[in-house]
């Protein structure tokens, strides 16, 4: 990502066009990781809507979007035990 600075104008954000690729070997090791795994849940978000879950130390969350392209929003955040924070 790079900035352009304009003028009397506000900062402008560039990104750049290629898309990311991930690395095929983590890819990789992500699924032989989540083939020893059992499936805890399958939750399916329909377009326009949002879902939340809570997940337990060293769970694997995978995204897919089996209905085309779609680009989701996605927000993490982190529970705190002992209500600290």
């Amino acid at each position: 990502m790079s900035y352009a600075r304009y003028p009397g104008r506000p900062l402008l954000i560039c990104y750049d066009p290629r898309p990311p690729m991930a690395d095929p070997a983590m890819v990789a090791a992500m699924d032989a990781q989540i083939a020893e795994k059992n499936l805890q849940q399958t939750i399916r978000v329909p377009k326009r809507e949002a879902r939340i879950w809570r997940m337990s130390k060293g769970q694997i969350c995978r995204i897919s979007l089996p209905e085309g392209s779609q680009v989701p929003d996605v927000v993490l955040h982190v529970a705190v035990q002992g209500g600290g924070g």
